[in-house]
């Protein structure tokens, strides 16, 4: 090879590297430095609350410093409603109601879960610490001549760590929707004292009343999941429950104590200590607003109980649906229709347990009649409908109860029960929905999982 050759060969190779070297040094310009990856320990994620101390916040929540907030942004109307973002800022709505603003007509709006106190309950719901060590929430239009008079809508979020060893969270509320309760020790109604409309609440607390103590309007698409001390939605209700669920212990009744209203739509599945639904159902005329009963027919229509009876007591008696029916108001008729009971029974005496209702009390009109009808109930329980007590319905009442059934959970299962229970809701109206087979073949609610 000639001198010229080997020098030609030369420049290309010379030519090539400094090429490369020059890609390389572009290339180094660019470079980050390598990323870590980081330790799992230290990363905090989206369903997990970080080990936050009161008073810090994250983006969907505040915790309580006991600060009262200043003002609150937006103006109160439906479309730009007051906005509760924080601890603080409910704090100034109890504040305010509590010196006398009443707020009527204007909107509220939550925007983030809030919690006061920290680890109120323990795992059977009772009071994990001692009562000193809790911060004390003022229900909201506690004070004398104070009441709230707004709409309030929990967006969806939650309150926790109240404790309120008398009272509700609100003394009294018109309208209330979308909130939910949790880890709470509540002296009385978990969400009211005395309300109007509650829609979608859902109650985790321990409290006397799962979601209010009394009620004048409707409760809706509610749930009580808590530890309740007497009754898994209210002491008293003039108004109508529809499609909501009991699914707490209860040391008392699963529904309502004194219903004077409806319950329709609804289901118990939860640990009752005696009803599954109401002690009375009556139509006492001097109880209700305005003097006026004939707004509010007492009746429990298409309603569930798949809960569990459970009392060591064996001097009670015990009802699926209902203890007594009491008729005392001219032309106000009373309702138990198109029920299924096929609850547990844990009780020390099931001769003293009945399927619909236990008894009826002496009626004091003869112009009311009282309808038990088509009310389906399992064979656990002793094999009458209610107890021996027409010796108590006087010879001028009318009185109606008609298909009245035990019926084994293998009859209950099938095709031709779940046909006749919505025949039979269909016959009451467009109010009431419609039955489906839950995962083991028994009947549930439409609406119901």
């Amino acid at each position: 090879m000639t001198k010229l050759k080997y020098l030609q060969n030369f420049l290309i190779l010379l030519f090539v590297g400094s090429a490369l070297c020059a890609v390389q040094a572009c290339g180094d310009d660019e470079e980050d430095e390598p990323i870590q990856e980081p330790n799992e320990e230290e990363v905090v994620k989206p369903d997990e609350e970080p080990n936050k101390k009161p008073g810090d916040e994250n983006e969907n929540h505040s915790y309580d410093n006991g600060e009262i907030a200043k003002i609150f942004r937006g103006t109160g109307t439906e479309n730009d409603p007051y906005i509760i973002s924080s601890a603080a800022e409910l704090r100034k709505l109890a504040n305010d109601v509590n010196s006398g603003m009443k707020y009527k007509g204007e909107y509220f709006r939550m925007t983030k879960n809030i919690t006061f106190n920290r680890n109120v309950l323990d795992e059977e719901g009772n009071l994990k610490g001692h009562p000193s060590e809790y911060d004390v929430w003022t229900p909201i239009g506690a004070g004398d001549n104070t009441s709230f008079n707004g709409i309030f809508d929990g967006g969806g979020f939650t309150i926790s760590g109240l404790y309120i060893p008398s009272g509700s969270l609100f003394a009294n509320i018109p309208t209330l929707k979308n909130l939910t309760l949790k880890d709470s020790y509540i002296g009385s109604g978990a969400f009211a004292g005395n309300s109007g409309t509650i829609i979608n609440c859902h109650n985790y607390a321990t409290a006397v009343y799962g979601i209010t103590y009394s009620n004048r309007g409707l409760i809706e698409k509610c749930s009580n999941y808590g530890r309740c001390s007497k009754a898994g939605i209210a002491f008293r209700c003039w108004g109508v429950v529809n499609e909501t669920l009991n699914a707490g212990i209860v040391d008392g009744v699963g529904f309502v104590d004194q219903m004077f209203g409806e319950i329709r739509n609804s289901a118990n599945l939860g640990i009752v200590s005696s009803y599954g639904f109401s002690h009375y159902l009556h139509d006492e005329g001097e109880l209700y607003p305005d003097n006026n009963p004939h707004k509010y027919p007492a009746r429990i229509r298409n309603c569930l109980n798949a809960g569990k009876i459970k009392s060591e007591s064996e001097k009670t008696a015990f009802a699926g649906f209902c203890y007594v029916i009491s008729s005392l108001v001219d032309d106000l008729d009373m309702f138990i229709e198109n029920n299924v009971n096929y609850a547990e029974c844990e009780v020390a005496d099931k001769e003293n347990t009945v399927g619909i209702v236990y008894r009826c009390a002496q009626p004091r009109s003869n112009k009311s009649c009282i309808y038990i009808s088509n009310n389906y109930y399992i064979e656990t329980f002793s094999h009458i409908p209610w107890s021996d007590y027409r010796n108590w319905l006087s010879d001028v009442n009318k009185w109606e109860a008609e298909n009245n059934r035990c019926l084994s959970a293998k009859e209950m299962k099938e095709d031709s029960f779940l046909d006749e229970l919505n025949a039979n809701a269909r016959k009451l109206g467009a109010d009431y929905c419609k039955w489906k087979k839950g995962k083991g073949g028994l009947p549930i609610l439409e609406w119901m999982e």
